[in-house]
């Protein structure tokens, strides 16, 4: 599907790669199923393809199905990545390093809650959860606590 779908929109792997934020090889990768594309890259590919999201990457798609319709649709992209950096804080990761929603999946969810409960300013949480404050693994400001995880 993405293989057929990348000169059909007009660009290269390259450019594909460049505006992903990837190498092309990463990119090589999507169009052969080698790997599959990860949530966090599947709207921004989707959208250059002219394919929908949950077509093309499987973690997306569970993430979708699991949050949407809780949701009414209020899951975006930016969402999930505020939840993913308040996951990684409560569970002592690193901003940069990579959080595996699947073998986390209460945490994950704790995090999704709380991003969703937080007060809003145009549709956006106004609590920084994007890991560029202070950090705070106990129980501070914005980190999950372990009642929440349970």
């Amino acid at each position: 599907m993405i293989t057929e779908a990348i000169p059909a929109s007009g660009l290269n792997q390259a450019a594909l790669a460049e505006a992903l934020d990837v190498t092309p090889g990463f990119i090589s990768q999507f169009a052969s199923g080698r790997r599959p594309v990860p949530w966090d890259k599947a709207a921004q590919l989707s959208a250059l393809l002219g394919l929908s999201p949950e077509d093309i990457s499987a973690e997306y798609r569970r993430i979708s199905n699991y949050f949407g319709g809780s949701t009414h649709g209020q899951v975006t992209a930016e969402i999930v990545t505020a939840a993913v950096a308040l996951a990684k804080e409560s569970s002592g990761q690193k901003p940069k390093s990579r959080f595996d929603v699947e073998s986390s999946p209460d945490v994950f969810a704790a995090a999704i809650n709380k991003i969703l409960a937080a007060p809003k300013s145009n549709g956006r949480p106004q609590q920084d959860f994007t890991g560029t404050r202070p950090r705070s693994t106990a129980g501070g400001r914005g980190a999950v606590s372990s009642r929440e995880k349970k």
